[in-house]
């Protein structure tokens, strides 16, 4: 395991996959909404549905920054071509913005992150939470998981008007919580979004690889949160 050895005041963290996973599979989620309007379709066809939806994310979610109106915007637009994939006729718009208001699906802990937080907290470090979250729930939902005493900033992309890995989610992170680059790092799951794009500011980044050995990566990677303290500490070897 590589260790750092720079001094660090500061740490950040992704959310999904990092800190929680989600508790309800995505595709059941949104079938279960769509059943509670009245929309009676069976799984497989939903899913075969959102596959079909998927796809339109790479020609269309580029055009649409990352605050909350665009995301807004390009959502209740998904949301519009999905019910219209599963043959809702009528004004798919009312449905559409609910789907959209309703569409955060229940996470749960893993279940190292409250003893990583505790120890990192112990330490003197400050945190927060660095996401791509569409909308601006992302307090509320550390709050229900009883975390967002921990967390000073939160920033999900939706609020900053940026998504990771662009610069500017960081540097904003980063004046909200009293840090320089170099007295502050990063961790999450995406090699790009998380661990390029602190780098790109000056932060150190660190990747969380839950369960699997990920190939090609540059710098220090970790299996579970609680390693991340000895990690930036320099406190363990090779």
């Amino acid at each position: 395991m590589m260790t750092l050895a720079r001094e660090i005041k500061a740490v950040f963290f992704d959310f999904g996959g990092t800190l929680a996973e989600e508790a309800v599979a995505r595709d059941a989620w949104i079938w279960a909404r769509l059943r509670d309007r009245g929309v009676e379709r069976e799984l497989e066809a939903v899913q075969k549905a959102l596959a079909v939806a998927r796809t339109w994310h790479k020609d269309h979610q580029p055009r649409y920054g990352a605050g909350v109106d665009d995301q807004h915007r390009y959502w209740t637009w998904w949301y519009e071509g999905l019910l219209r994939q599963l043959g809702v006729g009528g004004d798919r718009c009312p449905l559409a913005e609910w789907l959209w208001e309703t569409q955060t699906v229940p996470h749960r802990l893993y279940l190292d992150t409250r003893l990583a937080l505790e120890t990192m907290r112990g330490r003197g470090w400050r945190l927060g939470v660095i996401s791509n979250w569409d909308n601006l729930e992302l307090e509320q939902v550390l709050g229900d998981l009883e975390v967002g005493e921990f967390f000073e900033v939160v920033l999900p992309s939706a609020l900053a008007g940026y998504a990771k890995p662009r610069p500017e989610i960081f540097e904003r992170a980063l004046q909200m919580i009293g840090a320089q680059p170099t007295e502050a790092a990063h961790v999450g799951d995406s090699y790009n979004a998380d661990v390029r794009g602190a780098r790109g500011v000056g932060m150190q980044g660190v990747l969380i690889a839950r369960g699997y050995t990920p190939e090609g990566v540059d710098g220090p990677v970790v299996g579970s949160l609680v390693e991340v303290p000895g990690v930036l500490e320099g406190g363990a070897g090779d």
